[in-house]
């Protein structure tokens, strides 16, 4: 599994933002959200992945609009690398009992 993605603000600048682990999401008590088998994890995943994306680009001064577009790269990245990694989330909340 990859340890980070990079997300693409624009053609000149991208970010690379570490992936939560499943210690993360369940310390943040994310776990739970929508408590649906095959999305909560993921979605507490994704919570994590955006707020980790958004401070990042607050604290660095050198990325002109830290507005443009934000929520689109995010999504666009986490959509492009999410399979293998909710596929391997899927798997650790099992053996870790709290799948439903």
């Amino acid at each position: 599994m990859e340890n980070n993605i990079i997300v693409q603000l624009s053609s000149e600048i991208s970010v690379q933002v570490s992936i939560p682990t499943l210690a993360q999401i369940t310390q943040n008590k994310l776990d739970s959200i929508l408590n649906v088998p095959d999305n909560y994890i993921h979605n507490g995943g994704f919570l994590l992945f955006f707020n980790t994306l958004q401070s990042l680009i607050y604290a660095n001064p050198e990325i002109p609009n830290r507005h443009a577009n934000l929520a689109l790269a995010a999504v666009i990245a986490w959509k492009r690398s999410s399979n293998e990694y909710r596929l391997e989330f899927s798997r650790l909340a099992r053996e870790a009992g709290i799948d439903n």
